[in-house]
């Protein structure tokens, strides 16, 4: 196991070693070797490991590695399977409602990408090793009435998932999103499958709430269709669409909501980089050029910082030393909310908050009233 940062990856508890080497994307054989030893030590605990697994969304990779490196015990694989079977049935019901709404859009012209997981799952992953929940497209602005009706067309409605029934958006709410977030209202279509009883779709028609829609439809301009022999999907190019991935992972990484419901620091999205990089032959010195110009340097060095962390051996010196950075604070930083200049320092290191979800209680010990503003903003909306 030579991995740059082998001394820090054992800050990590057994369990959580054991996690974070089972969910990469392939292992070679000392590396199974290193694996074979850590789950024969006497602190391994194997509740916390599956639970792990499965809360963080990796189980499909991990039954993939762990049927090779042996010697798991079969609770753990049995429950793995269980789980592999069910989110393959769940992914391919997902991968025939984007084809049909990758279709439509065509037909529309409407300037459009996959993003996030409707493109990995489809393109990077085996069914089976990863679940999405929803879809996530980014659309030109000016096409979002279109888009709208096609979605309608299609059996979706504007709103949200309530004890097991759609409720619409209503005016209010379509409105605030529309001029406060950089996506519209969600929309919602009932699936019959028990694995998979509802599709979301959401829309982003901008990067973030700084983009003023210009680097989005800059992006767009680049769309591209790729194919893996079995379908296609548009999407971003290569380079755009990592950029994008990483400035979403940062987003949820850094902002307070996200932090204080647990989502932050979900592995799965750590995994998505990882896999996204391994499985990709990335021109690095435009992913740093385009980050420059686009002003999001800092959520792309973020994001790849905490990935090399999780995943060592994912992302060389070299790639670092391009961002230019004297001072990377940052990487232990985060705000009170999103589209602000408050700015917050972590207590405790990252070795010592990625499995532990009372982070969350250190973060809204600072900004406790954002949590109350937010609730005051839904209560209004409601009316």
């Amino acid at each position: 196991m030579s991995y740059k940062h082998k001394k820090n990856f054992k800050n990590f508890k057994t369990y959580e070693q054991a996690v974070l080497m089972c969910s990469r994307n392939q292992l070679d054989d000392d590396e199974k070797e290193y694996v074979r030893a850590l789950i024969k030590q006497y602190d391994m605990d194997w509740s916390a490991f599956l639970g792990a697994v499965l809360f963080n969304r990796v189980g499909g990779v991990v039954y993939r590695n762990i049927q090779e490196i042996g010697g798991f015990p079969r609770r753990v694989t049995s429950n793995l399977r269980a789980s592999f079977e069910s989110i393959k049935e769940r992914t391919i019901l997902h991968q025939k409602e984007i084809k049909k709404i990758d279709e439509e859009f065509e037909k529309q012209n409407i300037r459009f990408s996959f993003l996030k997981g409707s493109v990995l799952n489809t393109m990077y992953y085996e069914q089976g090793e990863r679940m999405s929940n929803d879809t996530d497209l980014l659309v030109d602005v000016n096409d979002l009435k279109v888009c709208s009706d096609v979605l309608e067309k299609l059996g979706y409605t504007q709103g949200t998932v309530e004890n097991n029934e759609i409720i619409p958006a209503t005016k209010k709410e379509k409105i605030f999103a529309r001029l406060n977030t950089y996506e519209i209202v969600p929309f919602v279509k009932k699936i019959d499958s028990k694995v998979f009883p509802y599709h979301e779709v959401d829309i982003n028609f901008r990067l973030g709430n700084d983009d003023t829609t210009e680097f989005a439809q800059k992006m767009l301009a680049k769309s591209i269709r790729i194919e893996n022999g079995k379908t296609s999907v548009r999407t971003l190019d290569m380079e755009n669409f990592f950029v994008f991935l990483c400035i979403h992972h940062y987003r949820e990484a850094t902002m307070i909501y996200k932090i204080i419901s647990g989502d932050d620091l979900t592995l799965y999205k750590y995994l998505d980089i990882h896999m996204f990089i391994k499985k990709t032959d990335i021109d690095w010195n435009k992913v740093v050029e385009l980050s420059k110009k686009m002003g999001t340097d800092i959520a792309v060095y973020h994001t790849l910082y905490h990935t090399e962390i999780i995943y060592p051996g994912t992302v060389e010196d070299s790639v670092f030393d391009m961002f230019g950075f004297e001072n990377i604070d940052f990487v232990n930083q985060y705000k009170g909310r999103d589209n602000t200049e408050e700015i917050y320092e972590w207590e405790n290191n990252i070795y010592e908050r990625f499995f532990n979800v009372n982070r969350r209680v250190e973060a809204l010990k600072n900004i406790e009233k954002e949590s109350d503003r937010f609730k005051e903003i839904q209560k209004q909306l409601r009316k």
